[in-house]
């Protein structure tokens, strides 16, 4: 199983609107379905959600699950946590052998492609 978790954020702090931004404790965080077990309050997306979209851009084959405390629509970057977690995701299941660092080089083109 691939797993990969990212923070939710806020970019409206004040005067620096959309320049300064803030990582919050709350995440989500997107796998791989390899069996029947799911973990704890995680849900199979379908192939329309942010994350499915990312997780096959990012190289990733077949189904995933999300679990995420971020809520949605309340500018908490809930869409662009779940394609973050995705697109790494995605990638290191075609390249198990790839650090971190590299995987998160390698998200970022799509990743702001994706968020727009």
């Amino acid at each position: 199983m691939i797993v990969a978790t990212a923070p939710a954020s806020s970019a409206n702090l004040g005067p620096g609107f959309d320049a300064l931004a803030m990582a919050l404790a709350i995440d989500a965080t997107v796998g791989t379905v390899d069996d029947e077990s799911l973990p704890d309050r995680a849900v199979v997306v379908d192939e329309h959600h942010p994350a499915a979209v990312a997780f096959a851009r990012g190289g990733g084959v077949g189904d995933i699950w999300m679990r995420s405390s971020i809520p949605m629509a309340r500018g908490l970057g809930f869409s662009g946590a779940v394609r973050a977690a995705a697109l790494v995701a995605g990638l290191a299941q075609g390249r198990p052998e790839a650090t971190i660092a590299e995987l998160r080089d390698d998200a970022l083109a799509p990743g702001a492609e994706l968020e727009g």
